[in-house]
């Protein structure tokens, strides 16, 4: 209710929307290649201060801007990026109990893209929080390779089973959401082609949930699926709405970001030194010159990790945490992070120990003329805030 009334509040801005909804959604060419077009994509790191401010933002379409419209309200515009098709995700750099979520994405006829935001704690209480958002057009074509890119913008919380429009897989195939029981979804890639793995990103939509998560994947015949758990601030799961985003072997930007899955940091004590945790389904497409060709690292509790041949790369940093396993936990990117060189990330838990699922780029193809010193891992890389479980 309290969302509605700031919805209502704030209808003069929603005509950025336009007609954009309305019109028909993009043909891919069904041209067989085994590479696809880039996508053109968007990011930017946040954090609030006066009522407009970017902290980073890439955008090779034109500008950005962040506006917000009222405590805890956000929009988000990216001239030159608005399209029928297209994916956004948001990560929240706060502490214990907060959270952001992705009201709408709106198309407007000037070409801009605006997402729309809405940041509060676990009490309901609207909150000014940093967050991290991404978006990602459908890029032309289609692969005849097993599916390396994919997204889906679910379109009911409540249907059995639905095609949603504004879906993309990079093999041409259709995206396919159902609804398993309450909180509960397997999203379905089919003609994926795939044995799994890859990095998935998740965002809820709406104010229903608190937060969606990765449960597992599964590949089965040409068919890939990703299972869904959407939770409110109790952890009671709960019927959402979501955006989710699928990579493998590739990027957010271009191929040159990265990403890893950190299995299972388990709590302990909360200062150096810091335990080598397990890393799986990595990908570092770095430039060989911005850093060594070394596996990602991760140490915890909590988590830090590093991509070597991130360390040096230039231009503005996104980085994106999803949390992955049977637990009702969530994970944001911790408030120390400042350029996400090496990303810290706190999981939050409610039953089994969360793994979590990472995704790290930048804007810049080139690297920094002076190498970034790395913090051995014995010492601590900036302040560690303790992670209770809610």
């Amino acid at each position: 209710m309290m969302l509605e009334r700031y919805l209502i509040l704030l209808g003069t801005v929603t005509a950025l929307a336009g007609c954009g909804n309305g019109e028909p959604p993009l043909e891919a060419t069904q041209m067989r290649t085994s590479e696809l077009a880039q996508a053109e994509d968007a990011h930017l790191f946040y954090r609030p201060g006066n009522w407009s401010e970017v902290r980073d933002a890439y955008n090779p379409a034109g500008t950005t801007r962040v506006v917000r419209l009222t405590q805890g309200v956000y929009y988000v515009i990216l001239n030159g990026m608005g399209s029928a098709k297209g994916n956004a995700q948001i990560s929240t750099v706060a502490g214990l109990g907060q959270r952001c979520n992705l009201i709408n994405a709106l198309q407007n006829p000037s070409g801009e893209e605006a997402l729309m935001l809405f940041c509060r704690d676990q009490d309901g209480n609207r909150r000014n929080l940093a967050f991290t958002a991404y978006y990602t057009q459908a890029p032309a074509g289609v692969s005849n390779e097993p599916l390396n890119r994919g997204f889906v913008t679910s379109e009911s919380k409540t249907s059995p089973v639905h095609v949603p429009v504004n879906a993309y897989s990079s093999t041409g195939g259709e995206v396919e959401v159902s609804r398993l029981s309450t909180g509960r979804y397997v999203t379905t890639f089919l003609n994926a082609n795939t044995t799994g793995g890859g990095n998935v990103q998740i965002t809820a939509l709406g104010a229903d949930a608190f937060h969606c998560k990765v449960r597992q994947m599964a590949a089965a015949g040409s068919s890939f699926s990703i299972f869904v758990d959407c939770y409110d601030a109790s952890n009671a799961l709960i019927d959402s709405r979501f955006s989710l985003l699928y990579t493998k072997g590739t990027s957010l930007h271009a191929g040159l970001g990265a990403y890893a899955t950190i299995v299972g940091p388990d709590g302990g004590a909360q200062i150096p030194p810091f335990q080598a945790a397990t890393v799986a389904w990595q990908y570092d497409g770095g430039p060989a010159s911005c850093g060594p060709n070394d596996p990602v690292e991760a140490y915890a509790p909590p988590s830090y990790v590093r991509f070597p041949k991130q360390l040096d790369r230039t231009g503005p940093p996104v980085a994106l945490a999803t949390a992955y396993g049977s637990g009702a936990g969530y994970c944001n990117l911790g408030s120390s992070n400042t350029d996400f060189r090496v990303v810290r990330v706190a999981c939050y838990a409610s039953g089994p120990p969360d793994s979590f699922m990472l995704a790290v780029d930048r804007g810049g193809t080139t690297c920094q003329s002076t190498p970034w010193e790395m913090w051995p891992p014995n010492s601590s890389p900036g302040p560690v805030e303790p992670s209770p479980a809610p």
